[in-house]
């Protein structure tokens, strides 16, 4: 740098050319050129300390015309002793960008006094813009930036991102020196569009002398500390509009005009209400603020979306709510049915099937089996009076076997018989217990395995042993010819059997009904005066004809007759039908009391 050195003889020379005043300006001038000249001298070291300060505010920073953003910079001092001349070599650094210095302003120019001190004479501009005799010190093209011609001053200044900067003081008397600390001068940094931080770098130009003090010697070290150098371009930023199901060409024409580049483009289908194909789903980022000149990402909807429905058909039943939400789709009605082909538990039938397409989101309905359906009725008697309970139910199209299960005195169920059963589908049980109520279900199973649903008897069966004859008569071997292993018809414990009814059937309706009739006539003639009659196996049977009947069961008085009291169909018999045969409940005859305790109701009533 130039150094302001000023000897002794040179001092007392500007004092004269101050005293002089106007009327000696021009030599006036001419001392001051010797002055200025006098700058390229190299200056002695000297200790003493200086601080530059780089000052950066970002509440100043503004928008220029052309849209960029400009940050104000203060260059400030502080020294302890009086400075003659600064020389600095100023840097702006920004990795995201080229920012670079737009103008030099707020600086002084012309000699210091009192008035208006600082420093502002700036050697390399001097002789190319000041006239001696008429100096104009507001040339707007007098500043302290260093021309190009200079040594090393190549490609700086306003317009490039580096600036050398000279400035020194002129006076005469201490009271017209510049101040210990102060502001040099201001400059602007355009952004040109760059946005982050950028970084000011302050430095003195040693070839230039850097800082100069009063006496004309170099402040060794000069002491930079620079404060607030670094300064923030925030990015610009745009309104991203929502163009979500806004058709794609007026969409992106949007987003494009708002600020925004177009980024990816992707299709997806879409069930959102209101957004057809060729719409816009979605856009990334969302409609907000962001800066602008970023991607924007957007969908692009092809239509309804459409998904596969899975195939249920012969999956466990439990399993297919998970396959079908696991595609988007929901489950609809789920209904039961019997089946011979698909076994309990698993899914019969689907609608809709698989493999249709439908839109996500919709119901699919299936059929779970309950595998072989139940026996449709199940009979069993009320109530059993020989322990040995008939059980008969109607057989079931494919059934291969039958599980027949009983409740004691509405207990838990426990499992009877378990195997084919053919013919009528009669279940013999001989090990109830008497006294004891019984109920009973039956289910039937094939090949796939049990069916699920049983059918149940509406009634329980109560069970006891049961004589149906007078235990006073003073017939013993009648007694014990009628023993429990050997000869109780069971037809003994129909309601009318003791009145001449051996087949329990009755003619006509109502009141008129007649139970005693030639049917009753023709079982008593099969065991007249007969030896031990039949009285059969004790099984209940759908009798068709007298023939199924047990010739005992003409035995109205239930008493012996004959020789060795063998004949149990006789005479008193022929009596007792006699006295009812063909009289209606509300004839002549009384209505017969019941036989006691003759309360057995046969099947087929």
């Amino acid at each position: 740098m130039r150094s302001f050195l000023f000897s002794g003889r040179n001092q007392n020379t500007a004092r004269r050319v101050a005293l002089q005043g106007r009327k000696e300006r021009k030599v006036f001038m001419k001392k001051t050129l010797l002055i200025v000249a006098m700058l390229l001298l190299v200056a002695t070291p000297v200790m003493a300390s200086t601080t530059v300060k780089v000052l950066v505010n970002p509440a100043d920073q503004f928008t220029a015309s052309d849209g960029n953003k400009v940050q104000p910079v203060s260059i400030a001092y502080v020294t302890d002793v009086n400075v003659r001349a600064f020389a600095l070599d100023i840097n702006v650094r920004d990795v995201n960008g080229a920012p670079n210095f737009q103008r030099i302003y707020n600086f002084k120019t012309g000699e210091s006094n009192a008035a208006s001190p600082g420093y502002g004479i700036f050697p390399s501009r001097f002789r190319e813009f000041i006239v001696v005799t008429d100096p104009n010190w507001g040339n707007p093209n007098y500043n302290p930036t260093v021309a190009w011609a200079e040594p090393g001053s190549a490609n700086t200044g306003i317009g490039f991102p580096k600036m050398i900067v000279e400035m020194g003081a002129l006076y005469a008397g201490d009271g017209n020196k510049p101040a210990w600390s102060g502001t040099l001068f201001k400059f602007d940094v355009n952004a040109w569009g760059a946005v982050g931080t950028f970084h000011i770098d302050v430095a003195a130009d040693t070839l230039r002398g850097g800082v100069v003090s009063n006496d004309g010697n170099q402040i060794v070290p000069p002491i930079l500390v620079l404060e607030g150098n670094d300064a923030c371009f925030p990015p610009t930023t745009c309104v991203l509009p929502d163009v979500v199901s806004q058709p794609e060409a007026v969409a992106t024409a949007a987003i494009t005009n708002a600020g925004f580049t177009l980024g990816n483009r992707t299709t997806a289908c879409s069930d959102v209400p209101g957004i057809i194909a060729g719409d816009i789903i979605s856009t990334n980022p969302a409609a907000g603020v962001y800066t602008c000149g970023i991607p924007v990402d957007y969908v692009v909807s092809t239509g309804p979306c459409c998904v596969i429905v899975p195939n249920v058909v012969g999956q466990l039943c439990s399993a297919a709510p998970g396959m079908i939400t696991g595609v988007g789709l929901v489950v609809g009605n789920v209904t039961t049915a019997y089946s011979t082909t698909v076994a309990a538990g698993y899914v019969i039938s689907q609608n809709p099937p698989n493999p249709n397409c439908v839109p996500l989101g919709s119901a699919v309905d299936y059929v779970c089996s309950l595998g072989i359906a139940p026996p449709s009725q199940i009979w069993y008697p009320r109530v059993d009076h020989d322990l040995k309970p008939t059980v008969v139910w109607t057989p079931v199209t494919g059934a291969t076997t039958y599980k027949l299960e009983r409740n004691l005195a509405g207990g838990a169920w426990a499992e009877v018989f378990a195997g084919t059963n053919t013919g009528n589908y009669v279940w013999r049980l001989d090990t109830v217990a008497s006294g004891i109520n019984y109920r009973y279900r039956v289910r039937a199973s094939n090949a796939l395995g049990d069916g699920t649903d049983y059918r149940t008897g509406t009634w329980d069966c109560n069970s006891y042993l049961e004589t149906c004859y007078d235990n006073n008569t003073a017939d013993g071997n009648y007694a014990q010819w009628t023993n429990t292993l050997v000869g109780r018809p069971r037809c003994w414990c129909f309601p009318r059997q003791c009145h001449g009814d051996a087949d329990g059937k009755s003619s006509g309706v109502g009141a008129g009904k007649i139970w005693v009739t030639t049917v009753d006539l023709d079982i008593l003639s099969i065991g007249y005066l007969v030896s031990n009659p039949a009285v059969g196996t004790g099984v209940e049977v759908l009798w068709a004809s007298t023939n199924n009947v047990p010739a005992a069961c003409a035995d109205f008085r239930r008493k012996s007759h004959g020789v060795g009291t063998t004949q149990r169909v006789g005479t008193t018999d022929l009596d007792e039908l006699s006295y009812y045969y063909l009289q209606p409940d509300n004839g002549a005859r009384p209505t017969p009391s019941n036989c006691v305790p003759g309360n057995r109701t046969p099947p087929w009533w």
